[in-house]
This record gives structure tokens, C-alpha cells and sequence, in this order.
């Protein structure tokens, strides 16, 4: 016997949560139905492993993704750094890049990076360190938050839409 979604045992199907409900649901009614009830029980409680495998899999696979890029970020940083002691860091200047690196580098080791911080990382003068930090901060990319312990200390992090945005050019640069 099939049950269909306009069945009143269906609706009732609905509120039961253990598969004594479902049994107690069940009897008394046609054997069919009852078989039916159950096995709609039993199927029932294999999606809910099989959602909380893929959550638990998501959760897994997001975290490694993260830790991938981040050991990405890390290599290209410290590539760049060899490159400019053995070229010269005044040939190969991309400050933005540079603080944006820096900033989704410090997120990835839970640690805060300040203003002056992040226009250290640029590898520019100061004046063209700040306006890298401004231009970074009216696109959208990251927001200055007040250090609560030291008033005169502001720290740049980025917004979540560009740390998902760097993850994936990062993971896509690891595959090239």
C-alpha cells in the first residue's frame, strides 16, 4: 500500500519523533499502513544521519579549505620576501595585495593587525601606506575596529565578504 501526502496518517506522521510513536501510530490500522508508517520512520531517521554526516563533512571540508588557503597565503608572502632580497623589493611593489595577504594571514593565526601594522606590510612610505589602508577600506574590503584596551590604537581586519573572496583566489592559485 502506498501512502500519499493527503493521507490523514501522513499528517499525523509529522509529529511523531520516535519509532514507538510511529508503531503506536501504525497499529490498529490496515497492516499495510502500519508496515508503511514504519518504514517511513526508518527512512526518515537515515536522512537525519545523512544530514548530520554532510553538516559534520561541510564543517570538515570548510576548515580544511580554510587551512589551505591560509598556508597559501603564507607561501606567497614569504616567496615575495625572497624575491625582494635577492631582486629588490623597490622592482616588484603591490601594496594593496600586500596588506590584504597580511590582514587574511593574521585572521588565519586569530591575531589583530593595527593601521600602522598593516602599512608596515605594504613596503611603501607611510604616506602611500595609509592611502593603500584607505583605499582598502572604501572598497569594502576591511574595516578599522577600535582597540577597546588603547583608545589611540585602531586594528584593520577583513570584511567577510573579502576573506571568502582572497580564499578563493588563493585556492584557485594553489591549483594553477
Amino acid at each position: 500500500m502506498r501512502l500519499l501526502l493527503g493521507d490523514p496518517v501522513v499528517a499525523e506522521l509529522s509529529s511523531v519523533r520516535t519509532g514507538a510513536e510511529a508503531d503506536a501510530l501504525g497499529r490498529g490500522r490496515d497492516p499495510a499502513v502500519h508496515s508503511s508508517v514504519l518504514e517511513l520512520i526508518s527512512l526518515a531517521d537515515k536522512v537525519t544521519d545523512i544530514g548530520r554526516h554532510l553538516s559534520l563533512s561541510l564543517s570538515i571540508a570548510t576548515r580544511d579549505r580554510g587551512e589551505e588557503a591560509l598556508a597559501v597565503a603564507i607561501r606567497a608572502v614569504r616567496c615575495r620576501r625572497r624575491r625582494d632580497r635577492m631582486l629588490g623589493g623597490e622592482l616588484f611593489t603591490d601594496p594593496l595585495w600586500n596588506v590584504l595577504l597580511d590582514l587574511y594571514i593574521a585572521e588565519g593565526q586569530s591575531r589583530q593587525v593595527s593601521i600602522s601594522s598593516a602599512c608596515i606590510a605594504t613596503g611603501v612610505p607611510p604616506t602611500s601606506a595609509l592611502r593603500c589602508c584607505r583605499m582598502i577600506e572604501e572598497r569594502g574590503f576591511a574595516i578599522r575596529e577600535p582597540d577597546p584596551a588603547d583608545r589611540r590604537r585602531i586594528f584593520l581586519r577583513l570584511t567577510a565578504s573579502c576573506h571568502e573572496s582572497m580564499t578563493q583566489i588563493l585556492l584557485e592559485s594553489a591549483q594553477s
